[in-house]
């Protein structure tokens, strides 16, 4: 019986309102087309969308699966928050990634990429009024 009981406990995390935040980028901001985008929105959005990709699929899935987003725009965004070494992988990875089914630029990103999900959140939160009323 006291098993069954913690099985049906209810959660005692409280999301903060950072958190909600956050979850409101995801929801409403990424959710977008790009074309709705506007450019503050898509300095944010466009490298949330490389972070995700990649974590899921590496840089062939970022790459097949946003064909419509220049390389520079993601590269440019990149270094606008400070991940120039990260916005090089990416660009050895749209020119030379192919040769080897991108698997250098993929263990790249793996060794930088928690800084950047984490440089993202704490933007979204210090930014959310224009991220969000910018709509």
């Amino acid at each position: 019986m006291g098993f069954i009981k913690k099985i049906f406990r209810k959660p005692t995390y409280v999301f903060s309102e950072k958190d909600l935040r956050w979850n409101k980028f995801i929801d409403e901001i990424c959710s977008k087309e790009f074309f709705e985008l506007n450019d503050f929105q898509k300095n944010v959005v466009v490298p949330f969308w490389y972070h995700a990709h990649c974590c899921n699929g590496g840089h062939l899935c970022y790459i097949d699966d946003f064909p419509e987003i220049n390389p520079r725009e993601l590269s440019n965004a990149l270094i606008l928050h400070g991940f120039s070494e990260l916005a090089d992988n990416f660009q050895q990875a749209v020119l030379n990634g192919e040769e080897d089914e991108y698997v250098n630029a993929d263990e790249n990103f793996g060794n930088m990429e928690g800084a950047l999900i984490s440089h993202l959140m704490e933007y979204v939160e210090l930014h959310h009024e224009k991220i969000f009323h910018s709509q």
